[in-house]
């Protein structure tokens, strides 16, 4: 038995206005379309979307920083310690 064609279509929503872009090294968190996700920019000035929980503790990764990168070239999320 074959499956039918999906009719679902991909849709891009916006996250936040660019006027609440960190600078580098920072992160914001924000809600889209019901997910909790992290907007950073890298040090590098690149942008990053994930996840807006650390899996192992559930810990925002908003309150981190962005810092250096990992041995695979991606950006590396820091916990800032209080």
């Amino acid at each position: 038995m074959m499956a039918g064609k999906s009719s679902s279509k991909l849709k891009y929503v916006n996250a936040i206005p660019l006027s609440d872009l960190p600078k580098p090294g920072g992160a914001v968190g924000a809600v889209v379309g019901g997910l909790d996700v992290c907007i950073a920019v890298g040090t590098d000035g690149l942008i990053y979307a994930l996840g807006g929980k650390a899996p192992p503790t559930g810990t925002p990764l908003k309150d981190g920083k962005v810092g250096k990168k990992n041995h695979q070239g991606r950006a590396v999320r820091h916990r800032v310690q209080p």
